[in-house]
């Protein structure tokens, strides 16, 4: 059965939690693909991982372990998720600290078959802050530290933009701490790219971001404050200490924030290869 992760929306496993599965690579042999059930735990490119999926199809690891497979439509999501969102993800394990640099690096392919035409944000490389709760137990409404992701435009084009947070303070209940559009590209969906990631989340305070597609830089700024503050600030807000680090997710995550009253048609579709993590 799939991990319950209770109300911590994007939380990671942990050594407290129930790992449903534990898939191992080696039965994904030259050409095999092999499915990866929702909270299924994983190891992939010398790190740990937990599938996040509501279809059987939703995370799957293929060719000797190289290559990485993620497909979500409308409705298919884990059971944390409310119906306006679709998700196919891993999510890493590993707490990165304020300051700490995160590097990841590979090729992506978005696959033709993807129609986000009718989302308001479809995300293919995440750096998740933590999930905070405030003293009264409410949780603090949250974005990305970092989000690489893609849009269908109004009129038809389809682009590759880079989201950061940077935010000081504790925001109000049910305000979103604020963000910053770095880049705006053209992507092509079928095509490969390679891309480079480097990211730095200093919790509000001096940071980096790096984002490399193939031989062009997209950015590379260390003149921003990266992250949020409120993940020190409300660390000790609980009883328990409250863990500020961030993590990785890979893989599709889209849905709308608008029109709930009609069926949005969204589906997604995503390929990494030769994912690296680290120097």
């Amino acid at each position: 059965m799939p991990v319950d992760f209770g109300t911590c929306l994007h939380a990671p496993f942990t050594s407290e939690r129930a790992i449903a599965a534990e898939v191992s690579l080696g039965a994904a042999g030259a050409g095999a693909v092999l499915p990866v059930p929702n909270g299924a735990a994983v190891r992939f490119a010398g790190a740990s991982w937990v599938a996040q999926s509501g279809s059987v199809r939703g995370v799957a690891i293929g060719v000797g372990g190289r290559e990485l497979h993620f497909e979500a439509a409308s409705g298919e999501h884990p059971a944390f998720d409310g119906d306006s969102k679709l998700r196919a993800e891993l999510c890493g394990a590993r707490r990165y600290g304020r300051g700490e640099e995160i590097r990841l690096s590979g090729t992506f392919r978005v696959d033709p078959t993807t129609d986000v035409a009718d989302a308001n944000w479809c995300s293919l490389v995440q750096v998740h802050q933590a999930d905070m709760r405030r003293a009264d137990g409410t949780e603090v409404a949250s974005s990305p530290s970092f989000l690489m992701g893609v849009a269908e435009r109004a009129d038809g084009t389809r682009r590759l933009h880079v989201t950061i947070l940077s935010s000081r303070g504790v925001p109000a209940p049910g305000e979103y701490p604020p963000t910053v559009e770095l880049a705006d590209r053209p992507v092509r969906f079928g095509a490969d790219y390679r891309f480079e990631i480097v990211f730095v989340d200093g919790h509000g305070g001096p940071g980096r971001v790096l984002v490399r597609i193939d031989d062009t830089t997209l950015v590379d700024r260390s003149d921003l404050l990266t992250g949020a503050e409120y993940v020190d600030l409300l660390a000790r807000a609980q009883s328990v200490e409250q863990p500020t680090g961030s993590y990785l997710k890979l893989g599709v995550y889209a849905g709308w924030n608008t029109d709930f009253d009609r069926a949005h048609r969204v589906r997604a579709s995503l390929l990494m290869r030769d994912v690296q993590i680290g120097p």
